[in-house]
C-alpha cells in the first residue's frame, strides 16, 4: 500500500489522504472522508468529486462503496456508486437522503478497475472463513477471504451476531489470516430503520487481527443482528525489518 494524497475536492471535505495500492489494471482505496452537509460547496455539488495526482487508471467501470449520515451519534447508511473519472478525478454518486444529519461519512475500502479492458484474468485462492476466539453468538453465512502481498479482500455475512450480554462486545478472528494493518470496517445491517433513511452501520476495529465490533444497540437489552457483513479491501501489515 501507498499513499494517495487528493489535491482538493468539490464537496467541502478538507483534505483527503487515502492509503492506496495501485497497477495498470486495478486501484483500492482506504479511507472514510467525513463532510458537513450543510456547507455551501456540497449544497452546489451534482456529483461528489475527489481530485488527485494522476491515477494509473485513465477510466474505470462503476465501483460499489458505502456511505452513512451520522445524527445524534447513530450511524443510517446505505450502498452507493463511484468510479475513476479520468486520471486525476474520483467521482462518488450524491445521494442526498442523509443531508440533515449532522456529519455524513463517505467509506472508501473498495477497487476499481478498467472500462471496456481485455486481459487476462488470474483466479486468486479463495478461502473460506473459518472464525476463532469467538467472543458472543456469531454465526457466518456464505464469506470468504483472499489475500496478495499488498491486500486483503473479506467479503463477510452473518446470519446472526450478538452480544453475550449488554457489557461484553462482539469480538473474533479468522483462522490462518495474514496480518493486516489496525483498520475500521463499517458492517451495514440489513434491517431498515423506521422511520429513518437507510440501514444502521456499525463500526468493526481490527487491531493486531482482533475483529471487535462496537457495542449493539446499547441503549436496549437487544443487543443482535442478523443478516449484516461487509465486503473490504484491507492493507496486509507491511514487513519490518
Amino acid at each position: 500500500m501507498n499513499t494517495i494524497i487528493a489535491t482538493g475536492n468539490n464537496f467541502g471535505a478538507g483534505p483527503i489522504q487515502f492509503s492506496a495500492f495501485q497497477d495498470s489494471n486495478l486501484l483500492i482505496l482506504n479511507k472514510e472522508v467525513t463532510f458537513d452537509p450543510t456547507n455551501a460547496s456540497y449544497q452546489a455539488a451534482d456529483e461528489l468529486e475527489i481530485y488527485v495526482p494522476d491515477l494509473n487508471l485513465e477510466k474505470s467501470a462503476i465501483s460499489g462503496m458505502l456511505m452513512f449520515g451520522t445524527k445524534d451519534g447513530e450511524k443510517n447508511g446505505t450502498a452507493i456508486k463511484s468510479y475513476i473519472k479520468d486520471k486525476n478525478t474520483i467521482v462518488v454518486e450524491k445521494v442526498t437522503a442523509f443531508d440533515d444529519n449532522d456529519t455524513i461519512t463517505l467509506v472508501f475500502s473498495n477497487s476499481y478497475v478498467p472500462r471496456n479492458i481485455k486481459a487476462p484474468v488470474t483466479k486468486m485462492p479463495r478461502n473460506y472463513l473459518s472464525l476463532t476466539d469467538k467472543v458472543g453468538s456469531i454465526s457466518t453465512g456464505q464469506s470468504y477471504w483472499t489475500a496478495n502481498d499488498e491486500w486483503v479482500f473479506l467479503g463477510v455475512t452473518f446470519s446472526r451476531f450478538e452480544q453475550t450480554d449488554g457489557d461484553t462486545q462482539v469480538s473474533f478472528k479468522i483462522k490462518d489470516l495474514p496480518e493486516i494493518e489496525d483498520f475500521d470496517i463499517i458492517m451495514m445491517d440489513n434491517q431498515p430503520m423506521s422511520p429513518s433513511v437507510g440501514t444502521e452501520m456499525f463500526r468493526i476495529e481490527v487491531r493486531d487481527n482482533v475483529f471487535t465490533c462496537e457495542f449493539i444497540h446499547p441503549e436496549t437489552r437487544w443487543h443482535e443482528l442478523q443478516y449484516c457483513g461487509f465486503i473490504v479491501y484491507v492493507p496486509r501489515k507491511a514487513a519490518t525489518e
